[in-house]
């Protein structure tokens, strides 16, 4: 018996069939962040706890977050802070490090994209290296916000090849290619 399955997801360019696209309209709508987000001058970057979960050596997620302190995306005078997911707030070394950087760090115990909307506050730019918040922020805030991301290398995307991801079939090198995928084609 064939049964017809209906998905809401961002990640409808990937998927075929009968999708319900999550343009984040009720979002954006009830929250108006045109009319209402008080505008900042900071480059935020959206951490990940690629090193807490053994998925990148300090020293390569450290290189990865040095490029996008670096990035062209936003003015010298802006400034840079870094977003940590709740994983990461106990790892001293890494957290002095991206200090070194330049960065401020700042935690939270919340997904950044609703951290953003409970502060009622919008940065000049985001950025990350692979996360869908960065797709998120930028189908809500559009040209309000500069996205600027650097992709995983080849060569750490290969490492992930044979490690499923949440499900049996789809490895994690897969699901990082999607979101890749996703901020290729975002949103303006």
């Amino acid at each position: 018996r064939t049964r017809k399955l209906s998905l809401f997801s961002l990640f409808h360019k990937q998927v075929t069939g009968d999708v319900s696209v999550n343009d984040f309209s009720k979002i954006i709508e009830f929250y108006n962040p045109t009319n209402h987000f008080e505008p900042l001058n900071e480059a935020h970057i959206i951490g990940a706890p690629f090193v807490e979960h053994n998925l990148l050596s300090q020293n390569a997620y450290l290189n990865y977050m040095g490029e996008l302190a670096n990035a062209n995306g936003y003015d010298k005078d802006i400034k840079l802070v870094y977003f940590m997911h709740r994983f990461e707030k106990d790892n001293h070394v890494k957290n002095a490090a991206l200090e070194a950087l330049g960065y401020e760090l700042r935690v939270s115990e919340v997904n950044y994209e609703l951290a953003l909307i409970q502060s009622a506050q919008k940065p000049r730019v985001v950025g990350s290296i692979i996360s869908t918040s960065l797709y998120n922020v930028k189908a809500i805030f559009g040209e309000q916000v500069v996205a600027i991301f650097v992709p995983l290398q080849q060569a750490h995307l290969d490492l992930y090849r044979e490690t499923n991801w949440i499900v049996d079939k789809y490895t994690l090198a897969q699901h990082w290619q999607n979101i890749i995928c996703l901020l290729y084609t975002s949103p303006s």
